[in-house]
């Protein structure tokens, strides 16, 4: 998963590259609460707004496996944050669900019950991760989670578990039945990890 992670970073530096002329280093991104990443680069030089503009300008230059990536790109606190087009989420999914992976064993109630859940919500079969910002940020955090550590973290766990509580009746569980692939890609992720648990 480190390398697909890594093809998401180098896209973004090639955007930032391309539309601001400024060289934009890895370990300059995070992840943000209120965006999939942010970017911390530009800080430095005072210019953060003015490179959020120019990169937002030319968003739809920017692709990631031939798809267009960037829905947004703004200035906040002086980060840049990246928010992604709902189709890179499916193409994420894809990406991820590629890889062939054995079954990871639980070690604990919690895990055991967090892998039953996402084992349930896979049977719906839905390939596309449904247009919802709970489900996409769940799916981007259990995937960095395990590109960068290899694990999930216990907020990861529980915005895969929650991630469907914003809905109630019925259009939760219109939600519940539009998240396989993405209950397939967290345990394809989950089982990428030989040591994850």
């Amino acid at each position: 998963m480190q390398a697909l992670f890594d093809s998401i970073i180098q896209t973004l530096q090639t955007h930032a590259q391309n539309t601001t002329g400024q060289c934009c280093p890895r370990a300059d991104f995070r992840l943000a609460k209120t965006a999939p990443l942010s970017c911390r680069s530009f800080v430095r030089g005072g210019a953060a707004g003015e490179a959020a503009a120019q990169m937002q300008a030319q968003k739809a230059a920017c692709h990631w496996n031939k798809i267009p990536l960037l829905q947004a790109v703004r200035h906040e606190n002086g980060w840049i944050l990246f928010d992604f087009m709902d189709a890179f989420y499916t193409a994420l999914c894809e990406a991820i669900t590629k890889t062939a992976c054995s079954p990871a064993p639980a070690t604990d109630e919690d895990e055991l019950y967090l892998i039953n859940r996402l084992r349930i919500w896979q049977r719906h079969g839905s390939c596309a991760c449904p247009p919802d910002p709970q489900v996409q940020r769940a799916l981007w955090l259990a995937f960095c989670d395990t590109a960068r550590v290899k694990k999930l973290h216990k907020e990861t766990q529980r915005a895969i578990l929650t991630m469907t509580h914003h809905k109630d009746g019925p259009t939760r569980i219109e939600l519940e039945h539009a998240i396989g692939g993405v209950a397939q890609a967290i345990l394809h992720l989950m089982n990428s990890c030989d040591n994850m648990y």
